[in-house]
C-alpha cells in the first residue's frame, strides 16, 4: 500500500509490499506515479528505504523478546501488524511495557506483559497472513491488496 503524509511545509510519501513480492525499482517507479500524479510539482528533496519486519509464522511470537539486562521493542521486537506492516502503536506499547518491567525491577516480566497485552492479537494476524499467502499463490498479488482494501474500509483489521 501507499501512503502520503503532508503538512504545512512537506510531504512524506511511502510505499510498502510483501517482501520478495516485486523488486524495489518496480516498488519505487509505482510510488514515484503516484506522487507525480497527485502532486505534478513535487521535488523529491531526500529518500530511504527500510525493512519492517513482518512475521508470517505465529510461533515466531513465542520467542523472548527480554534477557538478562536486555529488552527489545518494537520494530527491534518484530512487533509490527503482520499483515500492514503497522507498528507505531506497538513501538509505543511496547516501549511503555518496558518501561514498566524495569522500573518494577522485572525485566524478563516484560515478556508477559506484551504478550498479555497484544502478542495474541499479532499471533492472529500473523495466522491471517499465511491464509493469505497462500491465496496470493493461487490467485495472484492482486488478492492481497483486494483483501487488505476491503478490511481497511470495512475496519475488520
Amino acid at each position: 500500500y501507499m501512503w502520503i503524509l503532508s503538512s504545512s511545509r512537506h510531504s512524506t510519501a511511502g510505499i510498502l509490499a510483501q517482501d520478495g513480492s516485486i523488486n524495489g525499482k518496480e516498488l519505487l517507479d509505482h510510488l514515484y506515479r503516484f506522487v507525480n500524479d497527485l502532486y505534478p510539482s513535487a521535488k523529491i528533496i531526500s529518500k530511504y528505504s527500510a525493512f519492517i519486519p513482518s512475521a508470517s509464522d505465529p510461533s515466531f511470537y513465542d520467542q523472548p523478546c527480554a534477557g538478562d539486562n536486555w529488552i527489545l521493542v518494537g520494530d527491534a521486537a518484530g512487533h509490527t501488524e503482520p499483515l500492514l506492516g503497522e507498528g507505531i502503536y506497538y513501538a509505543m506499547k511496547s516501549g511503555q511495557l518496558a518501561a514498566q518491567a524495569i522500573t518494577a525491577g522485572d525485566i524478563i516480566g516484560y515478556d508477559k506483559l506484551w504478550r498479555d497485552c497484544y502478542g495474541n492479537i499479532l499471533k492472529e494476524s500473523s495466522i491471517n497472513k499465511q491464509n493469505l499467502l497462500v491465496l496470493t499463490d493461487k490467485f495472484g498479488s492482486e488478492a492481497y491488496g483486494a483483501f487488505l482494501y476491503y478490511n481497511i474500509f470495512m475496519n475488520q483489521l
